[in-house]
Formats: structure tokens, sequence, C-alpha cells
């Protein structure tokens, strides 16, 4: 009999990857270890044996260099994380075995304020990149609309907006993650 497994189809934001972190997490503890993160989908094997702490990085440099992604895992390995795999736009999923007499700490792969910060502006000038593209689709769509009267391109205006509005909404908490912790 081959290995069971299970698929998750589910969106999460960059700005709220810790609900992904958390949904892993969840998953681990009923017995059910990731094998493969993705943006939108992710596949679980079952193994009740053991229990994983699962962390996400997101870290779009390593993508581009052989050599500086696996330095980039082995600096993960070095601290007792195993590397599970990355998406094609930068993050990067990772686990280490939980043992309840380590310290929470032992699990934290941000062990302060400034690498935290790191990843967080990683994600944020991306997410600029975003924004102003929306804003110019936004503000172009709108203009067509009004100039022709198109209904269509008014409501696709309004999607563009509707976006616009969302990562505006996604910077500002990255921003605030930024300041806090």
């Amino acid at each position: 009999m081959g290995k069971e497994l299970k698929r998750s189809y589910r969106l999460y934001t960059a700005w709220n990857y810790e609900k992904e972190e958390d949904f892993i997490n969840e998953n681990s503890n009923d017995g059910w270890q990731l094998i493969k993160g993705g943006c939108f989908h992710s596949v679980y094997e079952k193994d009740d044996s053991k229990k994983y702490v699962y962390k996400i990085d997101y870290n779009p440099k390593t993508m581009k260099k052989f050599i500086e992604n696996r330095r980039y895992i082995e600096m993960f390995e070095d601290l007792g994380w195993e590397y599970i795999n990355s998406t094609y736009n930068g993050w990067n999923y990772f686990r280490k075995e939980y043992n309840e007499n380590n310290d929470a700490s032992e699990y934290e792969i941000y062990t302060d304020h400034t690498s935290y910060k790191e990843m967080l502006g990683r994600w944020c000038k991306l997410g600029k990149v975003i924004f102003v593209v929306e804003l110019v689709l936004a503000l172009i769509y709108t203009f067509i609309a009004i100039k022709h009267m198109d209904i269509f391109i008014g409501i696709e205006a309004v999607l563009f907006w509707g976006i616009f509005l969302w990562i505006k909404k996604g910077l500002d908490i990255m921003n605030e993650k930024m300041e806090d912790k």
C-alpha cells in the first residue's frame, strides 16, 4: 500500500503568512506532515510517528543563484532545520522535529528583530511594485471607463481599485509588524 497523501488548496496573503504556518503546524499535530508547500496548494503525507514545527521564510534572492541558495539552506540546516521546498516566488518551507523539552525559542527562525525586519522588508519591496502597478492600472481603467462610458471597463476599474486597496492594507500590516516585534 502506498503512502497516504492529502492535498490542501488554500489562499494565504504574504502579510499574514503566520496563518499558513499555524495551519501547517495544526496538520502536523494531527499526523499530516508537509512534503510540499505552495502558494495555493500544499501536499501532506500521513505520519503519526513524528511531530514537527514548520516555519516559512521569504527570500526571493536565493532563487536566482544556486550557490547562494545552497548557502541559505545550509544556514538553516546548521540550526537544525530541515528544508522542504521553495515556491517559484521565493517562499521557503522548513521544519524541525518537535521536542516538548525544548524552549519555544528553539523553534524561531528570526532570532532578532533585525532578521525579522529584513524578511518583511524583502516582501514589502515586491508589494510596493505590485501596489504601483495596480494604482496605474486602476487610474488608466477609470479614465477609459469615464471617457467611453463603458460599464465593463468601469467594473474592471473597480476591481483594480479593490486590489490596490487590498495590497495597501497588506503593506500597512507588514509595516506595523516591522515596528512591533
